[in-house]
């Protein structure tokens, strides 16, 4: 059974990741996403170093995108039979024919719209400057280490790596199933110890199992609780979520606290669009669905077309690029779903259904 509030949810974190690159393109915004971090005028401060960072914050929103993948594959191991051998094939067809695509299409929006054209258009989009190498090239499309070609694909990679690891998740999930909460805390923590140690493989790969765990919780749960504490639960996560922007500029080593409580408010997030039935009010809503339906297409599409749209814009009318982008970014990426995405879902599930089968793990209970 598909919960298709999680479906709205996907669709807003995409909508927020879209939105956080429009405005990192801004000359005026473009320094709080550069490398090393640049200087923010004192007339935007509120703007960033604050909850309502909540608009923007596309990092934060990648790691509800995480965790909403652990969920929707590990809920079906318990819902149904899991079948490896055409598992792995159905699953790397299903994220790497778009993969490609995108790869393709932001290589034609380059050869439209030079990268060189950025220059003088902040610090963000000048980072972004390059001349697409076969070898670099290449790298995207396996994903081997993605560049800023198509800056979303680094987050691709961890999927496939989660995608290829799903039975050690499983595993572990079977294993501890009468502690999910247990198991979601330490799969926090270790998260956060990760990105306070910079070893990005403890900070993202956690935060699969963190959905997993969430799956067991929502496998022996039964209707949606219309409990007042929600909004509450709601409202405190939406804050957390964006604490590392407005908790760690103003306090020193805040981040040992800061980075914890981004992760279980991102984790708090997820559950609260499965289990609060009010929820279903917004997240259910057409609109929120379409967005959720094309919310792989729409990551995967929109950075070539920022970049190129914030290229073409003179920096003066930097403002008219999310005004510009954002709609060419929704058609395209309504484009791209019908003719890469859904077809790539059906030659997945074709090749699924066509090998031969053998369940891998016991079904729990």
């Amino acid at each position: 059974m598909r919960i298709r509030t999680l479906d709205g949810l996907r669709g807003i974190a995409a909508a927020v990741v879209l939105v956080h690159h429009c405005f990192a393109s801004l000359p005026i915004l473009g320094g709080v996403y550069a490398f090393p971090r640049g200087t923010i005028p004192n007339s935007m401060r509120w703007f960033v170093f604050s909850p309502l960072h909540l608009i923007w914050a596309g990092q934060e929103a990648v790691y509800v995108f995480f965790i909403l993948s652990g969920l929707v594959l590990t809920l079906p191991v318990f819902r149904r039979r899991y079948f490896w051998r055409s598992y792995y094939p159905s699953r790397l067809i299903r994220l790497y024919l778009p993969v490609v695509a995108s790869v393709c299409l932001a290589l034609l929006v380059v050869a439209l719209v030079p990268r060189a054209l950025a220059n003088g258009h902040g610090d963000w989009m000048e980072n972004l400057a390059l001349e697409p190498t076969l070898v670099g090239v290449l790298k995207d499309m396996t994903l081997a280490r993605p560049d800023l070609l198509n800056g979303p694909l680094w987050s691709l990679r961890w999927e496939v790596v989660f995608s290829l690891l799903l039975p050690i998740y499983l595993w572990l999930a079977f294993r501890l199933a009468r502690w999910p909460w247990a198991l979601i805390a330490a799969s926090v923590l270790t998260s956060a110890l990760g990105g306070l140690t910079g070893r990005a493989w403890l900070m993202y790969l956690p935060l699969f199992m963190i959905g997993a765990a969430l799956a067991i919780v929502l496998d022996s749960a039964g209707e949606r609780e219309p409990s007042r504490a929600w909004p509450w639960i709601t409202g405190g996560a939406l804050i957390g979520l964006t604490s590392s922007w407005w908790l760690e500029p103003y306090v020193m080593g805040a981040s040992v606290l800061s980075t914890p409580m981004v992760l279980f408010s991102a984790t708090a997030l997820v559950f609260a669009a499965a289990r609060w039935r009010q929820a279903a009010a917004l997240l259910d809503t057409p609109a929120l669905q379409w967005l959720g339906s094309r919310s792989f297409s729409l990551y995967l599409v929109h950075y070539p077309l920022v970049v190129a749209v914030a290229s073409l814009v003179a920096p003066d009318h930097a403002l008219l690029v999310p005004v510009v982008a954002i709609p060419i970014a929704l058609v395209v990426s309504e484009v791209f779903f019908r003719a890469v995405e859904s077809p790539a879902v059906k030659l997945a599930r074709w090749v699924g259904t066509g090998l031969p089968r053998r369940e891998a793990l016991p079904r729990r209970g």
